[in-house]
């Protein structure tokens, strides 16, 4: 009886020491697991508006793909700005690096600073802005972005600037995370704000 209460105790120490051992690493890993690690790629989506001067005007929307490094993240994006009331809307192509200023440490909520680099056209009507910038083709004459051939107000006018943001990332599952952005649009040639004040939520899936 004794031989077989040695070799019970025997398997169990053979199968529990191991299962043990490997609960013990895994938990801790899972209580650790980061959201986001070097090299991981990324998409989102997000609605925008200005914040000052004018409160709710030129709303919009952002999709943006990018990737992790071990500080920071970088990305490239389209935005589009729709015209209301008369006033103009944009489409353009940016391309930023934010770095991480503060994190949790399993980075679930992260703070980025940072910025970049945006360029376009600026458009209050879609066809005629079309028209214009495929008739235009490659002029380099920046009068013509201004008026007409007959000194008419044109649809549209190329827009390029720069972009401070600082951006909040808080994950609501392991691979999923809201996005809310402030920045500060620095536009060197628009016909809208030469500096304004934007805010966007959205959201970010990690791959």
């Amino acid at each position: 009886m004794s031989d077989n209460k040695a070799t019970y105790y025997g398997l169990n120490r053979a199968i529990l020491i191991p299962l043990i051992a490997v609960a013990m690493m895994l938990l801790p890993a899972g209580a650790r697991a980061q959201r986001t690690m070097r090299g991981q790629w990324y998409a989102g989506a997000a609605a925008t508006a200005t914040l000052s001067p004018k409160a709710g005007s030129h709303p919009g929307f952002g999709i943006e793909a990018g990737r992790y490094t071990m500080t920071a993240r970088w990305s490239c994006s389209i935005r589009g700005i729709i015209p209301t009331g008369g006033e103009f809307g944009s489409l353009t192509a940016a391309g930023a690096w934010m770095y991480r200023a503060v994190a949790t440490s399993n980075r679930a909520l992260n703070l980025y600073c940072g910025g970049g680099a945006f360029l376009g056209v600026d458009f209050d009507e879609v066809n005629g802005a079309v028209r214009e910038v495929i008739s235009d083709g490659g002029t380099d004459s920046s009068a013509t972005w201004s008026q007409g051939d007959e000194g008419s107000a044109r649809h549209s006018s190329f827009t390029y600037g720069l972009e401070p943001a600082a951006e909040l990332e808080l994950f609501i599952t392991r691979k999923a995370a809201l996005v809310a952005v402030a920045s500060l649009p620095i536009r060197l040639l628009t016909r809208q704000e030469t500096l304004s004040l934007r805010a966007s939520a959205g959201i970010r899936i990690n791959f």
